[in-house]
């Protein structure tokens, strides 16, 4: 078997278990910031992102 296949069973087998009560799970928390949507979507930043200038 392939290097992801293990990973992704193990992943499986431990999620199984956790969703069971039967063992203790290594659980990861990110932070992902807000994205700046009104940056984004301003004016200023259109023309640039297709590609002509204001």
């Amino acid at each position: 078997m392939t290097t992801a296949f293990d990973s992704i069973e193990r992943g499986l087998r431990e999620a199984l278990a956790y969703a069971r009560g039967e063992s203790p799970a290594t659980i990861h928390e990110i932070e992902v910031p807000r994205p700046e949507v009104e940056a984004t979507r301003s004016a200023n930043a259109r023309p640039a992102f297709a590609g002509k200038t204001p």
